[in-house]
């Protein structure tokens, strides 16, 4: 019902600042609700209690209550697919409303997933007694969810995916294993440059804010590296050689954006664009530059060359002492890159 009335209020023909407000206040509330459902209950009920025949009662009894109970997170995950879908990400020539209401839709229920998978699935509660789940069951629900890009709000909590697939198989699934496919390598490489954009990007925010900040990232390299992800915090759109962004900004060199949905929120409502493209020295911005035209095959001015040649390979310089592959120890510019100090 949250995420519905999430829906809602953005398919309207008018939102105010004060719809929002009420919005945001009232989807918090039942945000914690439900994670006190979730976690609170759904979990201290896994566990063996009296009742439930720890202290000579129907084994069987309590056991046919802990399927029930997976079985109910197991809906949980599907309904959040189902919802998922009804909020895609739409950010050409449809305005803000469509990209608001995805990022919000997408936020509530990546915190709701996030709570089911990893907190009860994977927790300690079903680790200690045992409790096994049909990775059938399981997987291709989390397979659709990653690729939604609503099964870790950052990134930061759980590791890449295959982080997230051996800690279900040393879990909950070490019983029934999990066949790994093709779409398994797919979410790999997503996750992985999913999380490498958004630490590089939480890096430039700190470095970005006041100069008495505690955790002020003042030397760390990634936030100068080059990332595929759209510069959009929320937004979790990827471009590739085949299909570069076209919105992109020609000082930093740094962001760029999937829509104009999404460079609208992050330049006028947020105002990460602003804060950080200020404070991007010209040397890393002309080091990034390279990086880009590079991977695209352009020219020096950022625009397609004319003629049809094999595109170069990127430009490997490392961020923190600006050496270049070939100085730092490959026997040739066409060796794997040897990482430096």
């Amino acid at each position: 019902s949250t995420a519905k009335s999430i829906i809602t209020m953005w398919d309207s023909r008018s939102v105010t600042v004060a719809m929002q407000r009420r919005l945001r206040d009232r989807v918090e509330e039942r945000r914690k609700r439900a994670e006190f459902v979730l976690c609170g209950i759904v979990r201290r009920a896994l566990k063996k209690q009296e009742k439930w025949g720890e202290d000579g009662g129907n084994h069987n009894h309590n056991h046919h209550h802990q399927e029930e109970l997976i079985a109910i997170c197991l809906s949980v995950l599907r309904k959040c697919v189902a919802l998922m879908s009804l909020a895609p990400h739409v950010g050409d020539g449809r305005g803000m409303q469509p990209v608001m209401k995805h990022f919000a839709v997408k936020e509530f229920l990546t915190n709701m997933v996030e709570v089911v998978w990893a907190y009860i699935l994977c927790g300690s509660t079903v680790t200690d007694l045992g409790i096994q789940v049909q990775s059938r069951e399981l997987i291709p629900v989390l397979r659709q969810l990653a690729m939604m890009d609503c099964i870790d709000r950052h990134w930061n909590q759980h590791g890449s995916w295959n982080d997230i697939l051996d800690s279900l198989r040393s879990g909950c699934c070490s019983r029934s294993g999990i066949r790994r496919i093709d779409a398994d390598a797919v979410l790999e490489r997503r996750s992985s440059e999913l999380r490498s954009a958004i630490n590089s990007m939480h890096c430039k925010l700190l470095d970005a804010g006041p100069s008495n900040h505690p955790f002020r990232m003042t030397d760390a390299p990634q936030k100068w590296l080059y990332q595929l992800k759209c510069s959009e915090k929320g937004c979790s759109n990827i471009e590739n050689i085949d299909n570069p962004h076209t919105l992109r900004c020609r000082k930093c060199w740094y962001f760029h954006w999937c829509s104009d949905a999404c460079r609208t929120r992050s330049c006028d409502f947020s105002r990460q664009h602003e804060l950080c493209c200020a404070n991007t020295p010209t040397e890393k911005a002309e080091q990034t530059k390279a990086e880009c035209c590079a991977l695209f095959g352009w020219d020096e001015d950022g625009r397609k060359k004319n003629k049809k040649k094999e595109r170069e390979a990127p430009i490997k310089v490392c961020h923190g002492c600006g050496l270049r592959e070939g100085d730092v120890g490959s026997p040739s510019a066409t060796s794997a890159f040897v990482r430096c100090s």
